[in-house]
């Protein structure tokens, strides 16, 4: 009985937090019920801040700048990409994209060959890229690897100098989101937490009264 017990203390320890996680959302979801969104086409350069929500369509696209994948003792163990991060163009500036999406990769590297035939068409031959993709996403700050990555990307194939790095990119990254998954993730955070916590009560009220019960046969 004891250790069903301690697993039953286990499980709903883990739905608890689990649960608190997933309500965090709640911020995210008032943002977009108040149409706290900004439109990609609107952004000017370096407003983004951590936590905005951003919608809009990606005409163009430079590159993949990173890469995550499955490893297993530091080998790799699928062709398969856990996350890709893309240079993206917006009005103002370039930014990184942040997705897990394989659909999104297809697309987007669709639109990353069609923007280079553009950009490498001397003669005006090859039209602007006629592919797109609307994407959703949450601002977030860049991990310093794929910062590093970003950066370097510039300097090798752009020529960029420190200064011209500055002005002509965005300090955040844009992380692949759906925003009508707000509300699912808080309510399912809301009834894993209450489960979790009713079932830490009950675990502790027949805790006390096992403790009482075993002191009143000891007297």
């Amino acid at each position: 009985m004891e250790k069903v017990k301690k697993v039953l203390l286990v499980v709903f320890v883990m739905m608890f937090f689990i649960g608190i996680i997933l309500v965090t959302d709640f911020g995210k979801m008032q943002k977009y019920k108040n149409n706290e969104v900004t439109d990609l086409a609107n952004l000017g350069y370096r407003q983004m801040q951590t936590g905005d929500l951003v919608t809009g369509k990606v005409d163009y696209v430079l590159d993949t700048v990173a890469e995550e994948y499955e490893t297993k003792f530091g080998i790799r163990t699928s062709d398969d990409s856990t996350k890709l991060y893309y240079i993206i163009s917006l009005p103002n500036s370039y930014a990184v994209y942040e997705t897990s999406n394989k659909e999104e990769y297809d697309t987007l590297d669709k639109i990353c060959n069609e923007t280079w035939d553009y950009l490498n068409s001397e003669d005006g031959s090859a039209p602007a890229p006629t592919s797109s993709l609307m994407i959703q996403g949450e601002v977030k700050k860049m991990d310093d690897k794929v910062a590093g990555y970003f950066k370097d990307w510039f300097k090798e194939q752009a020529d960029f100098s420190d200064e011209d790095f500055e002005k002509n990119t965005e300090v955040y990254m844009i992380s692949r989101t759906k925003f009508d998954g707000f509300q699912r993730s808080v309510y399912t955070g809301i009834g894993l937490a209450a489960v979790g916590a009713v079932g830490l009560i009950a675990l502790l009220v027949l805790k006390i009264k096992a403790k009482k019960q075993s002191s009143q046969e000891f007297y």
